[in-house]
């Protein structure tokens, strides 16, 4: 029953549309057309082509072609593509079946429907319609359609193409971006393996640049409305500032996207002329180090210092990063190639000043700790320097295990010898707090600003141009001596005084403010000591010439301590100048003037 029913229902519509194409007649249709009606024409265009008695109307093809052109030229490349195509080939059939029609029979008989075909023969100057101006005019139509059709297709193959080589390229460059943090790094880290990659990558844009040329070539050939965009290259000077995006060449506007083509010829020119001559450079300084190094073992007297890290090449390293493994493994060399000079007999100081002996000695241990410093390294370390400069490590180690052997066995080296040159500098340091005398009676030398040592020694030392001077107290069974010697530079007693005092206070405490020297005439130093005694203040104080005799000799209790001594080369005076009474800070310094012969006033 259902299916009678919907069988009948479209009896009556294919009967209704018959009936409807056989009421319409073409004379009503084209003023729809020349009144630009093309939805209404459309429409009763169709009814009545549909009706098979109206299927070799000409100008009903010719029209038809026209709205479904019109639609066609109107609608969106890229959103609408499918549908424009459904229109260009529906256009195509009309204008091709309305070709087949129109001859001069069809022009006598519908004059009125090719008017806008009516032009002017230039060799008559009448206005007339022919046959072959309106096949050229429809055959124009059916291939710029055609032509459109072709162009769009290329636009989006191309298009694709170019978006998909965009991605391909930035894909390779994110992962340059993630093994190299900016383009120093990536320009020295270029192996061999990387360069495959460059090489792919210069490949792949070379081929985007023609896509994107090809693209843009057919979206030019696209008759208004296209796609209306600008293409914006963006610079990238650093690899650090890459950031992936897309490339969409079917969108409208402004597209900005990498010019790839433009960092790879950047990278190309800084590789040939920076980096290619940098690492031979490289490597030679390196090599020539070690020749150096080879040469000074041979025959030490042919190599000669102190070397420094070439500034000019060392300038380069730190270009590439700061404190990197090259520049610690160059610089180790550099510095052991100055230790080995150092510490050659000839060079150190006599044994016999021992301050110079001590200083060299832990200057050499300063140099092992630098160099210990350089060496060190674990095996990522080593890894990381060949992934950072795969060129130099490679030409000089072949692979990180074999850097990781060559910086374990200099680092075993460099133990060794700051294991003896810590004993001897521990040892020289010891020799140094002693004062040593031939008969026995030696002299501790504490730290300047230390108190009394148990040992019953409390020194100052006064070292100037003339040599090391002593001052001090010192303990002699329940005595107590005052004492000034000269050292040598072996720190052995050159001269010596001691001067027996008075015992001090028992909460006494030796200080350095409590002992002091003055410059005299001719080279000669008054030395003086004070401490407190009962409810005075001691004073001893004598002059000594340079062979260590005493000139004069004074003890006095003050009122107030010393704060300083003075020499008046004029008079020849030794001044003392004591401490202001407490509780008058108005009051004036005091003084005590001792004369050449030892004779004290007040």
């Amino acid at each position: 029953m259902r299916k009678s029913c919907v069988s009948t229902a479209t009896i009556i519509l294919f009967f209704s549309l018959a009936v409807s194409a056989q009421k319409l007649k073409y004379k009503d249709i084209f003023p729809l057309m020349q009144a630009s009606k093309w939805d209404e024409a459309e429409q009763q265009l169709d009814l009545f082509i549909a009706d098979p008695k109206n299927s070799e109307e000409a100008n009903a093809h010719y029209s038809l072609g026209k709205i479904l052109e019109r639609k066609a030229l109107s609608e969106n490349i890229v959103t609408d593509t499918a549908q424009m195509f459904v229109h260009i080939d529906a256009a195509d059939l009309h204008y091709n079946k309305s070709l087949k029609l129109i001859d001069e029979k069809e022009l006598k008989k519908n004059e009125e429907y090719y008017q806008e075909f009516n032009r002017r023969d230039l060799r008559t100057g009448e206005f007339g319609i022919k046959v072959s101006d309106v096949h050229l005019d429809i055959e124009n139509k059916v291939k710029s359609l055609q032509d459109r059709r072709n162009n769009v297709r290329a636009f989006l193959k191309e298009a694709s193409v170019a978006n998909k080589l965009y991605d391909e390229a930035q894909d390779i460059l994110q992962n340059f971006k993630i093994d190299f943090s900016d383009q120093s790094s990536f320009l020295l880290g270029m192996d061999k393996e990387v360069e495959q990659e460059f090489v792919k990558l210069e490949g792949i844009v070379k081929n985007l640049e023609s896509s994107v040329a090809n693209t843009e070539a057919s979206l030019a050939k696209i008759p208004s409305p296209g796609l209306a965009h600008t293409l914006t290259k963006k610079t990238l000077y650093d690899l650090a500032d890459f950031s992936k995006g897309s490339l969409d060449l079917t969108r409208e506007g402004n597209i900005e996207y990498w010019d790839l083509k433009a960092w790879i010829e950047m990278t190309k020119s800084e590789q040939k002329s920076n980096i290619g001559p940098f690492r031979q450079e490289l490597i030679a300084y390196d090599r020539d180090l070690v020749a150096k190094k080879q040469a000074f073992v041979q025959n030490p007297s042919s190599v000669s210092g102190p070397f420094e890290f070439d500034p000019t090449i060392l300038a380069k390293v730190r270009g590439f990063g700061a404190n990197t493994l090259t520049e610690k493994v160059v610089s180790f060399k550099v510095e052991e190639l100055n230790y080995l000079i150092e510490k050659q007999p000839n060079v150190m100081p006599d044994s016999a000043k021992v301050d110079d002996l001590y200083m060299t000695v832990s200057n050499l241990v300063g140099r092992l700790d630098k160099m210990k410093g350089f060496i060190a390294i674990d095996k990522q370390k080593a890894e990381g320097g060949f992934q950072r400069n795969p060129v130099f490590f490679t030409s000089r180690y072949v692979s990180p295990d074999q850097l990781l052997s060559y910086a374990n066995e200099r680092e075993s080296f460099v133990d060794a010898e700051l294991s003896v040159w810590r004993k001897k500098a521990e040892d020289l340091k010891k020799r140094r707090s002693w004062l040593i005398a031939q008969n026995g009676d030696s002299i501790a030398l504490v730290v300047k600003d230390s108190i009394a040592s148990p040992t019953g020694f409390s020194t100052i030392h006064i070292a100037d141009s003339a040599g090391l001077y002593v001052n001090g107290l010192k303990l002699v069974g329940k005595d107590l001596n005052f004492v000034v010697a000269k050292a040598t530079p072996a720190y052995t007693v050159e001269w010596m005084l001691n001067e027996k005092l008075p015992t001090p206070n028992k909460d006494f405490s030796f200080k350095p403010k409590n002992a002091g020297h003055a410059p005299t005439a001719d080279g000669f130093r008054t030395f003086y000591i004070h401490y407190p005694l009962k409810e005075k203040t001691h004073l001893f104080i004598t002059t000594v010439d340079n062979a260590g005799k005493a000139l004069w000799k004074a003890s006095l209790d003050l009122d107030h301590p010393p704060v300083s001594v003075s020499f008046n080369k004029m008079v020849m005076e030794t001044i003392i100048y004591l401490e202001k009474p407490a509780g008058d800070p108005t009051a004036d310094l005091a003084y005590i003037v001792i004369d050449r012969t030892g004779k004290v006033r007040k």
